[in-house]
């Protein structure tokens, strides 16, 4: 009768340590998921390297536009900037939460890719840098296959590179990006394709060591190649988040106003609507890709 008793007694106290426990649980809960994040991402750009302001502005904006519902955040970026490799395999395993870049299908593989194009595709659009020599050559251009007779630069890394590799182009390769325009200096490739929100700063940058580089007048190239966020696999409520932010930007407005104020001057001095655009298709790119929504891509007005 005695060790019923205790027994009793012993299961109403451990029901009621249980009770309690979870009563304190969820009186906490809402904390838990209000507490503050850290967030890895991309090293911050060096101040004269302007090509990764961009995608970062435009994660702040989808974090801050999530926080009621997500809660604060701290964003913290990477020391130095690491490899396209290396970023994958950091990504991959959690030691970086999310990273902004071009797609390729191994990183769609191992990372989630939120896909939205942050730059609406407009880097798919290259003018050409080319020695002022060539000008003439070049404004014979009329197809791929006149392209094709050049050997072009890229990174060795980029996806680009590798899509028009796979075109039949012969890229000349460089690890980093500085050196590049060094090889170019040197005529290791005769041209170096070139985004529009990009080139007109390089030019102005490079022109006091290279005064014969200049725009290629008359032609342009279009190969889609989109930059997305793409979310750690261990970390799946921040895809998610970030997912939703991007929606709400391109909903309120502000996802276009953030590509128009960093491109404007890039589309308006590139004038691709007078130019002859060689259009390719990426033989590298998922059929996930999300042409069927049109407001996440930029189109030249027509001529």
């Amino acid at each position: 009768m005695l060790k019923h008793t205790l027994n009793l007694l012993e299961n109403t106290v451990i029901k009621r340590n249980v009770l309690t426990l979870s009563f304190l649980f969820l009186l906490c809960l809402p904390s838990v998921l209000q507490a503050e994040i850290v967030i890895k991402t991309n090293a911050r750009p060096d101040a004269a390297d302007f090509r990764y302001q961009y995608p970062g502005k435009l994660l702040v904006e989808a974090l801050n536009l999530t926080a009621d519902e997500f809660g604060p955040y701290t964003l913290r970026p990477l020391n130095s900037s690491l490899s396209r490799s290396r970023a994958l395999e950091e990504l991959s395993i959690g030691e970086i939460h999310v990273y902004s870049t071009a797609t390729r299908n191994n990183w769609e593989e191992r990372a989630i890719p939120i896909r939205i194009p942050l730059r609406k595709g407009i880097q798919g659009y290259k003018l050409l840098l080319i020695k002022q020599r060539n000008k003439s050559k070049f404004g014979n251009i009329k197809s791929v296959e006149d392209l094709q007779k050049f050997v072009m630069g890229g990174g060795q890394q980029w996806t680009s590179t590798k899509a028009f590799t796979k075109l039949g182009f012969n890229v000349a390769g460089g690890v980093k990006y500085k050196n590049l325009f060094k090889m170019f200096e040197f005529d290791r490739f005769d041209f170096f394709p070139r985004s529009t929100n990009n080139i007109y700063k390089e030019l102005k940058k490079f022109a006091p060591t290279m005064p014969d580089m200049i725009i290629e007048p008359s032609l342009a190239l279009y190969l889609p190649n989109p930059v997305y966020l793409f979310v750690s696999p261990k970390f799946p409520y921040l895809a998610v988040r970030l997912e939703k932010g991007l929606n709400k930007l391109i909903k309120n407005g502000r996802y276009d106003e953030i590509f128009m104020t960093h491109h404007k001057e890039g589309i308006e001095r590139s004038n691709l609507e007078n130019r002859r655009i060689i259009y390719l298709n990426n033989p590298i790119l998922s059929k996930a890709t999300p042409y069927s929504r049109k407001e996440l891509w930029y189109k030249p007005a027509p001529n």
